[in-house]
């Protein structure tokens, strides 16, 4: 190596120790911590409005909402090409910057598209106006991806913290007042988008670069396998909804969504910031090339949030059929027995799920696409079978919930191999 190479070098890993500042496993708890507190705060508003929103609405009607916006996550990650992710690797700044660019450009034409098709559907086959608003949910939600990455890219996690407060917030507030002056699916909708909008401001103002087809054609094939592989994600993550709206009715999915509200969404929330984070530090350490640190810091994460995740899913278990229509009301019976059955598989998805795309940053985009197309397998027979059998839907839920056991387990196993052969350097 040449002695101008070595400064690069060394100057690379200083600035690395700088946004490192500890132990990797320490910073990323650091980091985590950061963005989790606004982020539970945030949905502990909201879900301290959970019991009033659940007399303000009826299943049938959060049913409906839950498989619209069901419909227009499955697009959110791909909408991106989830160029986000890989701008977290890249050590070039203006680099970087050009792809974070050109994620958001990517999900401005993929919500104009699909605001197009949603009112050809709504206008030939004189469907609810409501689909016609998928692409503009769309866009929305994939401005978060695009804000949180480029905050996470220049370490501002307190920043990341507070924009998660105003949507987790903001969510239940918005949807409780509009459904005191009028209850329905628009503004359980309104509510969705008027959350999402606090990150317009960090996606279009942090998003700066230059050479965009320059970097575009350096990166769009690993562009293309990573939207793929988001693209079937979403679909696996959305199919319980949208399958049991096909097999059990809105009704059904009402109760599943309130369940999911309950439970998996604070779950989530945490696994959000956790991914957040483990993205942002664990793209520093594989731009200094040390693979055993990520490995480690991944290993150790996991640990974490199994160990983190195991009160609240146990006490779903146990309390849920018992607290459930005390807390939510009589229309919502069955929601108990509902938050059992997701307890265990949600324990499983907390503990890993937010370390996947570190497979897309490592470089093994094609083995976490591969790993997308086994849990949508996994997740579509665990819901049809007992569909088909006649069972109900808590039954089909347990079913499923033991698929997410299986698919995340084979997860974990392959996360560490890919932190230990990680590609070097640029995607």
């Amino acid at each position: 190596m040449t002695s101008a190479g070595g400064e690069i070098e060394r100057a690379v890993a200083a600035q690395d120790e700088l946004e490192l500042g500890a132990p990797a496993e320490t910073s990323v708890r650091r980091a985590s911590a950061t963005v989790f507190i606004g982020s539970a705060a945030g949905f502990a508003v909201s879900l301290g409005l959970t019991p009033v929103i659940s007399r303000l609405y009826s299943p049938a009607d959060y049913g409906l909402f839950a498989t619209i916006t069901a419909v227009a996550s499955v697009f959110v990650g791909v909408s991106t090409l989830r160029l986000e992710i890989i701008a977290q690797k890249v050590p070039d700044h203006a680099e970087g910057s050009s792809l974070l660019r050109l994620s958001l450009l990517a999900s401005i034409v993929a919500g104009l598209l699909l605001t197009v098709v949603g009112i050809g559907i709504s206008v030939l086959f004189k469907t609810s106006w409501w689909w016609a608003l998928t692409g503009v949910l769309v866009l929305v939600a994939s401005l978060q991806l695009v804000g949180s990455a480029a905050l996470t890219r220049e370490g501002q996690y307190r920043r990341l913290g507070i924009a998660n407060f105003l949507q987790g917030a903001g969510l239940g507030v918005v949807q409780t007042a509009f459904g005191v002056a009028r209850s329905g699916v628009s503004s359980l909708l309104f509510g969705f988008l008027a959350a999402r909008a606090v990150w317009a401001r960090p996606a279009f103002s942090s998003v700066r670069g230059s050479e965009s087809r320059t970097v575009w054609k350096r990166h769009r094939a690993t562009a293309a396998v990573a939207g793929s592989s988001a693209l079937v994600n979403s679909l696996a993550s959305q199919l319980v909804v949208l399958a049991t709206s096909i097999l059990f009715g809105h009704a059904a999915v009402g109760i599943l969504a309130m369940g999911v509200r309950v439970l998996v969404s604070p779950l989530s929330l945490v696994s959000q910031a956790v991914a957040t984070a483990s993205v942002g530090q664990v793209g520093a350490i594989l731009r200094r090339g040390d693979r055993g640190r990520a490995r480690m810091t991944v290993l150790k994460g996991m640990r974490d949030q199994a160990i983190l995740g195991t009160i609240p899913c146990a006490l779903a278990l146990v309390l849920g059929p018992i607290l459930g229509p005390v807390v939510l009301g009589s229309k919502w019976d069955g929601v108990g027995g509902i938050l059992a059955a997701l307890s265990v598989g949600a324990w499983a998805q907390f503990a890993v799920s937010p370390f996947s795309q570190l497979m897309n940053l490592s470089g093994h985009s094609n083995k976490l696409l591969r790993w997308d197309v086994t849990r949508l397998a996994v997740v579509l027979a665990s819901l049809a079978a007992p569909a088909l059998l006649g069972s109900s839907i808590t039954s089909a839920i347990w079913c499923y919930s033991a698929g997410q056991c299986l698919v995340y387990g084979l997860l974990a196993i392959e996360l560490p191999g890919c932190m230990r052969s990680a590609a070097n350097g640029p995607l």
